[in-house]
């Protein structure tokens, strides 16, 4: 009986706290902060629409109480999250969609072994579902933050792990209007992905660099037409790979079941 009050109550408690976290004031507007008289009071921020981090930068650090940071886009690197980890009330940081490297985060986590970062996708996954009317992208929820969820939105914390192109023209009548090698940026983003269809893309061997962090792939479908002996042959060695399917002029030349 004493056993099940306590933790009853030690329930009761934790859901009591997310909540309060929940209520607690998001600051999604660096300018808005910056006039406002809360400016010193603020706790949580969520930057990840700020495209400049250079515009917001000297704000963060002169935020004496700041305990969350929310930051997104590639102009973040891995400088601007080893100058904001210097604040010392920090406690998390999620990184949306940046080009911060896994060593960059390492590096920091030797120094502040107490704060959370987290990789989120929300700005990728929206990047690659406007980009194909019919781009399927397939997600998980990480349950691993369930407070850092509840103050910023589940939507950071969704993990994609099946993504397929299909791109219609404009009038959707006409053939396939295959997406363009550069347009396949934002995969480099999806680390968790394990199922990618490319079939109606046009990657050639530049555009093999953007899945070189999908380090989960385990199937693989893409057109060979652009592709180079040499980047065939790294996708026949790539390693984790299990299924590799490949076409030219839209027949099947490549079929590999590992």
């Amino acid at each position: 009986m004493l056993k099940s009050f306590a933790l009853a109550a030690a329930l009761t408690l934790c859901c009591h706290a997310a909540s309060a976290l929940a209520a607690e004031k998001v600051h999604r507007d660096a300018k808005e902060l910056r006039s406002s008289g809360e400016y010193r009071d603020a706790l949580h921020v969520d930057f990840t629409d700020e495209e400049y981090p250079s515009k917001y930068r000297d704000l963060l650090r002169a935020l004496p109480n700041l305990q969350t940071l929310a930051v997104g886009g590639p102009r973040f690197t891995d400088w601007y999250l080893k100058d904001l980890a210097k604040i010392e009330s920090l406690r998390a940081i999620v990184l949306d969609s940046t080009d911060v490297t896994d060593a960059a985060i390492e590096e920091v986590r030797k120094l502040r072994p107490e704060l959370s970062i987290y990789r989120s996708q929300r700005r990728a996954t929206e990047e690659i579902r406007k980009l194909a009317l019919e781009a399927i992208v397939v997600t998980r929820t990480n349950e691993g933050y369930p407070e850092l969820a509840e103050l910023l939105g589940k939507r950071h914390f969704e993990e994609a792990t099946e993504v397929s192109f299909r791109k219609l023209p404009d009038d959707e009548t006409g053939p396939f209007d295959q997406i363009l090698n550069e347009e396949l940026a934002p995969l480099r983003m999806l680390p968790t992905v394990e199922e990618l269809d490319l079939k109606w893309t046009r990657i050639n061997d530049g555009g093999l660099h953007y899945l070189k962090n999908l380090k989960q792939l385990r199937s693989l479908r893409l057109p060979l037409d652009e592709i180079s002996e040499e980047g065939r042959k790294l996708l026949r060695e790539r390693q984790g790979l299990e299924e590799l399917e490949g076409t030219e002029n839209g027949k099947h030349v490549l079929r590999i079941i590992k």
